[in-house]
């Protein structure tokens, strides 16, 4: 696997664009996609997103319940190669599951398929790489996979995944970082590596796509994102 040098990224809601020809950006430009006021350039179901303390809040209001998957939506363009750094905080049962959708493919703000980068209190899903609506997970947490062309999958083991879990700060923010070039996909939480995706697979691979954060059906939730 080819390692990556990654540009240091300022404390923000930040996305790097590294095809300036494909999104009409200046070299290694950046882009702030969240002005920490409003939802402007986003779309969401309002009943489920707001803006709150310089922060995008998700949430299940305690003694309730979310039966489907909803997600905020990025409406100023798409993604293609990119490094997207972001903070979050989650918070609510011990199940409370979010994640980030990259390069996806967006019917409408209730049905999001591609790529997700997983989001839990540590215990199972964060970190992981998954396909929503489609192939299911395709990273575990301390592995790199490649996909080939035909769908078969080879795997290496890099660390335990049961050692990731520590690394999640409870009731504090955490850091989330995705470098995406190519068929390359790289998960980082609180700057330790998670997984590494090589898709191939011809027909399933998305190069380019939408942006949105989910949030996961059940019960109380609360997911923040900022400094993104």
């Amino acid at each position: 696997m080819t390692r990556y040098s990654c540009k240091a990224l300022i404390s923000l809601l930040l996305l790097v664009l590294l095809d300036p020809s494909a999104y009409g950006q200046s070299a290694d430009s950046v882009r702030k996609l969240f002005d920490g006021k409003s939802l402007n350039g986003w779309d969401a179901d309002m009943q489920y997103w707001r803006v709150e303390d310089g922060s995008i809040v998700g949430e299940i209001a305690p003694g309730t319940t979310l039966k489907k998957n909803t997600w905020l939506v990025w409406q100023d363009g798409v993604v293609g190669d990119f490094e997207l750094q972001v903070r979050f905080r989650l918070t609510g049962a011990d199940n409370a599951n979010s994640g980030i959708q990259v390069r996806c493919q967006v019917q409408d703000v209730d049905h999001v398929s591609g790529y997700q980068a997983d989001l839990d209190k540590g215990k199972v899903w964060l970190g992981r790489i998954y396909d929503e609506h489609g192939r299911a997970l395709l990273v575990e947490r301390g592995t790199r996979v490649h996909t080939a062309g035909d769908g078969k999958k080879q795997m290496q083991a890099f660390a335990p995944a049961s050692q990731y879990a520590v690394l999640f700060r409870e009731d504090d923010w955490n850091d989330y970082r995705i470098v995406a070039v190519g068929n390359r996909m790289d998960v980082y939480v609180n700057g330790a590596l998670f997984s590494q995706l090589a898709d191939d697979q011809l027909g399933e691979r998305e190069l380019k796509g939408g942006l949105a954060f989910q949030l996961q059906s059940g019960p109380e939730t609360r997911i923040e994102f900022r400094d993104i």
